[in-house]
């Protein structure tokens, strides 16, 4: 039985959106930001047949390139940044394909190492999901030579990387955590359809899952972004997209007028990702190695850490 305190909270923050929902419907943005998010859904749907397969590992490394990074006005800030292995992890009733714009825009920009992964959310919960991005990372850090990654995740895609992260182990390979939209309080839109199995539940608001993810920081200091919007109409509270900067040392980034899915097409929502992962230098966990060519950077040359 829910805590009175707890349950009067979850009150308040149904009647807090309700609320704002009813404010925002008179605004020009919000009818905007609702377009926006109906055509995202349309290209998510359209776009899904093309993620349904898994993403090979045996790139050629020519294929994983993208135009060189000298061509980035950035690139003298941080040009290790550009050989750290990104893997991009989807969310609920979604795949791989939710990532073509930004996946594209990365490569673009001149990051090298640019991976997904898929699963399937009705078989397969967190925990296994957060498994499963263990061996991908492990795969990755063996085909590169690189030690570390970044790992992005939308919607329930952040919570795995959480999860990897905080109870897997995966604090030892992930520099930065960037996630989209993700319920990291648990939304009330899950607890809508918890009769669809375990992973429903444990995206729900105050699920034991994310009680025990907000309880659990990490030990080393991994990089947190949450990128969320106050109109996300799927993170109930909204305001649950948000990590507590004191505890995860996050970075939160508010993007308004932003829908659930429309966050994965925003042009704001990219460039932020680019900027925080284009620069590595004064990461921690990178401070005092460098290459020949004096820039800080972590390669295979370091200790690798073994799969816990």
């Amino acid at each position: 039985m829910p805590h009175p305190v707890e349950a009067e909270t979850a009150r308040s923050g149904l009647v807090g959106t309700a609320g704002r929902v009813l404010r925002e419907l008179g605004q020009v943005a919000t009818w905007q930001a609702i377009g926006r998010e109906v055509l995202s859904a349309g290209l998510a749907v359209a776009a899904y047949p093309l993620g349904i397969l898994e993403e090979a590992m045996e790139h050629a490394p020519m294929r994983q390139r993208g135009p060189s990074p000298l061509r980035n006005p950035h690139f003298h800030l941080s040009p290790a940044a550009y050989e750290v292995p990104i893997v991009l992890v989807h969310g609920y009733a979604h795949n791989r394909s939710g990532y073509w714009l930004l996946k594209n825009r990365l490569r673009h920009v001149g990051f090298h190492h640019v991976y997904t992964l898929n699963f399937n959310p009705w078989l397969q919960d967190v925990p296994y999901v957060a498994a499963r991005l263990r061996a991908r990372v492990e795969l990755i850090c063996s085909a590169t030579g690189h030690p570390y990654v970044h790992v992005v995740g939308h919607s329930m895609g952040g919570l795995v990387a959480r999860y990897y992260v905080q109870m897997l182990g995966g604090d030892d390979r992930v520099l930065d955590v960037v996630t989209i939209g993700s319920p990291h309080a648990g939304t009330h839109a899950a607890n809508t359809f918890s009769m669809l199995g375990r992973t429903a539940r444990q995206l729900s608001w105050q699920s034991p899952l994310v009680r025990i993810l907000n309880a659990l920081p990490p030990e080393s200091p991994v990089r947190f972004t949450s990128i969320w919007s106050s109109s996300d109409e799927l993170v109930i509270p909204a305001e649950s997209a948000r990590l507590c900067p004191s505890v995860f040392r996050a970075e939160n980034v508010h993007l308004p007028n932003e829908g659930h899915l429309s966050l994965l097409l925003s042009q704001r929502a990219i460039g932020r990702i680019i900027e925080r992962l284009q620069v590595v230098d004064d990461h921690p966990k990178l401070a005092g190695h460098t290459h020949a060519g004096g820039a800080t950077v972590a390669r295979a040359t370091l200790p690798s850490p073994a799969i816990r």
